[in-house]
């Protein structure tokens, strides 16, 4: 079995992680993929975020989040797997501190978040951040008390068999 949770969605080769993905799995074997989902998803929201403060990616860049939706998983996993299922599997992110406390310990822990801000000087970084807080205090569904965050986040999950 092959599982990869949130990992292969960032390689800018798609086809290549096909492609090695069926090598190391013999015939018969299982992979297992969740990636996050773009458009409903609070993953989604924070890249949009952190899209308006970064220049435009280069031309032809592949967005990870296309990992996130069904009929691309399906046309990307055809050259070497079968029987692709999927589903969005809806979870919630539940943290004992403060909606801007969480927004401030997943910038400091996500490794995506710290290339961003490696990338803008010390001004747009700032403003990132403030916006990264506000989409955390704007999306925290929690009601009982000030250090408390709950999110609502989803991703797809696709699993497959090696041909």
């Amino acid at each position: 079995m092959l599982v990869s949770m949130f990992g292969i969605m960032f390689s800018p080769f798609p086809a290549t992680v096909v492609s090695e993905m069926a090598r190391v799995l013999r015939p018969g074997g299982r992979l297992a993929l969740a990636n996050w989902t773009s458009s409903s998803g609070f993953g989604g929201k924070m890249s949009a975020v952190v899209g308006r403060h970064l220049p435009p990616p280069p031309q032809g860049a592949i967005s990870p989040f296309l990992w996130g939706e069904e009929a691309t998983v399906r046309d990307r996993l055809q050259p070497g797997f079968d029987a692709v299922e999927t589903s969005v599997v809806a979870i919630k992110w539940e943290l004992q501190r403060s909606a801007a406390g969480s927004a401030e310990f997943f910038t400091k822990n996500s490794g995506q978040l710290q290339l961003a801000l490696g990338r803008l000087d010390a001004p747009k970084q700032a403003a990132l951040l403030r916006d990264l807080e506000q989409l955390w205090i704007d999306n925290n569904l929690a009601t009982n008390g000030a250090n408390h965050t709950l999110i609502s986040n989803e991703y797809l999950e696709a699993l497959a068999m090696r041909r």
